[in-house]
């Protein structure tokens, strides 16, 4: 935040309760339970996974004022930073406005320069279009583009250099800012870089498409725009299906997408998934200690696995394998002890030593 001499305090105020509300108690918004007013939201997704066309449907429904895909939207101007594709962006409005019929130009512009966060001259321009327009939002489309010189994985930079100056904005201006940002590469999906990228968001959507053809990814069937984070809310998707359509007043042989609403995606049923596969994978350092302490002592008994693996239920009746070391926990007889993975299970009757391995069975 700025400091107590700095000129930036203009816009810094006080509040008293309810004041920032609405007659009915809850924050005024943009677009309903996916946009709100004066707040920080992010778009991501990987490569090809069409995240531009996405966020334009989402900027043209709210310079019309048309409900997205059945949420209510409040119509307000928008300022479009098209950092790449610029060429391809304007063709894409303009198919966006033959389908539905109704223009967006009275309240959408957009800027074909790649306007960089950290820079003031070009955050001051910003910050004045949006006062003078009365403008409620604002794109960054892409981060990448908006941010040359940013190390994209140092918190601190990405804190000053980006979360700082969409801060500002959305202080002075009162306006929303939105950023369409790329998707990382680890197992599970996030905005790519440090955690500093996603956690200021009050808003974070994950666009999630499926194709005919994966390695060419030009025959998307459906895409899924993932509200994977809103405060107050679970989370929740909106389904699209992106159909191909001419777009001859751009050029004649022009053709580009458009998303059509198809209504709520269920998108619970893989937060679940992901919240198992969360609670297996934090039983993984016990597994080595388990490991660790058979190897120690030579066998346990089923209450002892069971302490250590913080699971009261595990019995003789539900032995327990494991990789952990190059090592396979098992069950002997009633009794527990580690061998090597790479030794065969024996078929005949159990010996009195390790060699007489009986029976492997999963992860409790």
């Amino acid at each position: 935040m700025p400091n107590t001499n700095s000129e930036y305090n203009d816009y810094i105020k006080t509040w008293k309760a309810g004041e920032r509300m609405n007659a009915k108690g809850t924050q005024d918004f943009i677009v309903e339970d996916l946009l709100f007013v004066k707040t920080q939201a992010m778009i991501y997704a990987p490569t090809g996974h069409i995240k531009t066309f996405t966020s334009r449907d989402v900027v043209c429904h709210v310079a019309t004022g048309l409900d997205f895909n059945g949420k209510k939207v409040k119509q307000t101007n928008v300022l479009y930073v098209a950092a790449e594709g610029a060429d391809e962006f304007e063709k894409r409005l303009i198919a966006w406005e033959d389908y539905y019929g109704i223009s967006t130009r009275d309240h959408l512009e957009f800027v074909d320069v790649p306007l960089q966060l950290h820079d003031e001259g070009h955050m001051r321009f910003v910050r004045k279009w949006l006062i003078a327009h009365n403008g409620g939002l604002v794109v960054f489309d892409t981060a990448e583009k908006c941010t040359i010189g940013t190390d994209e994985n140092a918190p601190t930079q990405v804190n000053l250099r980006v979360n700082a100056p969409l801060e500002r904005i959305k202080q002075e201006t009162g306006a929303t800012t939105l950023l369409v940002h790329h998707q990382g590469t680890g197992k599970y999906p996030r905005p790519r870089g440090c955690t500093a990228w996603e956690t200021p968001n009050d808003t974070l959507m994950r666009v999630q498409t499926t194709f005919l053809d994966w390695q060419t990814r030009n025959t998307p069937i459906e895409s899924v725009l993932q509200i994977e984070k809103q405060r107050g809310m679970p989370p929740f998707g909106l389904k699209f299906k992106p159909i191909r359509v001419d777009v001859p007043r751009y050029h004649e042989d022009a053709t580009t997408l458009i998303l059509l609403p198809q209504g709520m995606a269920d998108v619970k049923a893989q937060s679940e998934r992901k919240q198992s596969k969360r609670k297996q994978m934090r039983k993984i350092p016990y597994l080595f200690r388990l490991v660790a302490l058979l190897e120690k002592r030579g066998d346990l008994t089923a209450k002892e696995v069971a302490d250590v693996l913080h699971d009261g239920k595990l019995t003789t009746a539900k032995p327990a394998l494991s990789k952990a070391k190059g090592k396979t926990i098992v069950n002997v007889g009633g009794k527990w002890g580690v061998r090597a993975s790479d030794v065969v299970p024996q078929t005949a009757q159990p010996e009195t030593t390790d060699a007489g391995v009986r029976e492997l069975a999963g992860v409790a």
